[in-house]
């Protein structure tokens, strides 16, 4: 076993020779550690010799939040999840799950999934479901529009969106070494119709007026959902690469595209663009069609939520081994796990067993509410323990 692995699991051994009560838990004070890397490019977990890079992992690991999750309601027509969309919601979350995945977890990255929510129920077609009980699929169908500051407009529920930006400001000046990663939404039907009445060029203006904000912020990466899937002279792609440019001159900050780039549209590799995928996809898109994952230029982020626990774990989720070796699947491909640290994922087994140990190692009381709550040092530490029992 490496030296740098040995060292990161010696605290885990601390709990096989006698620890009862199981890890200790960590002090309150955000642990030190850079996580800016020049051009914006995560740094892979794995050294020249394949080794597993136990503090560069620590470092590069990321907190993943899912913000519009929720059923569409009247007043909630945005579908946010942790009751967002009340006054004063995000404030409360920071203070709470974000600021827990920072200080007491040690995450040094956190991911906001669709953090302004998104326009599914406000739709044509799920308007008239509503009304007829009848889904018409001739109706237009919003889903998570690149307009978001439109959007929330719309329905009166701007504080959102200040609310985000509120918290975010909080998050800085407390942890102004932490990156913050948003995941904003694609072009939809109501978009087509703005673009078809008023022009392209109208269409990225209004864009541009609810991403500005997200580009100026030199701590800020953003990820654009399915922009894989249009051409380099499409909309969605043009806004891709003008947030590009900004972010380019921010050391520390990405911009990615969710998901695996085609073989047929290569221009976000080309630009070096990081791939970001939910586990299961990026899996699944792992077909000829698809740039090979050796052939990336950039590590991906893949995320592993409760999709990857019902689709791939099938069963295992009481195991708390499955999540551990499923995120280190990903570290062995050179890529980054996103994962949840909110309550939610209740495990059966908090113990795991190290590579030729007899014992198993007692995880943290957090991980019986979720595989992943647990300091960010003892998370690498495991991954790295499995990869070397490969």
């Amino acid at each position: 076993m490496s030296n740098r692995i040995a060292i990161a699991l010696a605290g885990l051994m601390v709990c096989v020779l006698g620890c009862s009560g199981g890890w200790r838990e960590i002090d309150t004070r955000a642990p030190s550690g850079e996580t800016r890397v020049p051009g914006g490019i995560p740094e892979t977990a794995t050294g020249a010799s394949g080794s597993v890079d136990v503090a560069a992992l620590e470092r590069r690991l990321v907190a993943y939040f899912p913000c519009a999750s929720a059923p569409w309601s009247a007043d909630n027509p945005h579908h946010m999840s942790y009751d967002l969309h009340e006054p004063g919601g995000w404030d409360r979350f920071y203070s709470t799950h974000v600021r827990e995945a920072i200080v007491r977890f040690g995450y040094r990255r956190v991911f906001f999934h669709l953090p302004f929510g998104k326009t599914t129920g406000q739709s044509p077609r799920a308007v008239a479901q509503r009304r007829t009980g009848v889904d018409n699929d001739s109706l237009d169908r919003w889903h998570m529009s690149l307009d978001h500051e439109h959007d929330l407009r719309r329905t009166g529920n701007e504080h959102i969106s200040s609310g985000f930006y509120g918290a975010m400001r909080r998050l800085h000046a407390e942890h102004p070494d932490v990156e913050v990663i948003v995941y904003v939404g694609s072009m939809d039907d109501e978009d087509k119709a703005f673009m078809a009445r008023h022009g392209e060029a109208a269409l990225l203006d209004r864009w541009k007026e609810s991403l500005g904000p997200l580009v100026e912020l030199d701590y800020m990466s953003i990820v654009f959902d399915a922009a894989v899937a249009y051409g380099p002279d499409e909309p969605n792609a043009k806004i891709v690469r003008w947030a590009h440019e900004h972010k380019r001159r921010q050391p520390g900050t990405l911009v990615g595209v969710e998901a695996r780039i085609q073989k047929a549209r290569p221009w976000p590799n080309e630009l070096c663009l990081p791939v970001v995928a939910w586990e299961d996809i990026f899996r699944r898109q792992g077909h000829s069609r698809n740039i090979a994952t050796e052939d990336l230029c950039a590590p991906a982020l893949r995320v592993i939520d409760g999709r990857v626990r019902d689709t791939l774990l099938k069963g295992r989720d009481g195991q708390a081994q499955g999540w551990i070796e499923l995120a280190a699947d990903i570290v062995a491909d050179g890529h980054v796990p996103v994962v949840g640290t909110i309550p939610g994922r209740t495990l059966e087994r908090t113990t795991y067993r190290l590579p030729g140990e007899s014992s198993a190692v007692r995880l943290p009381a957090t991980t019986a509410k979720g595989p992943f709550r647990m300091p960010v040092a003892q998370l690498a530490g495991l991954i790295a323990a499995e990869l070397e029992r490969r």
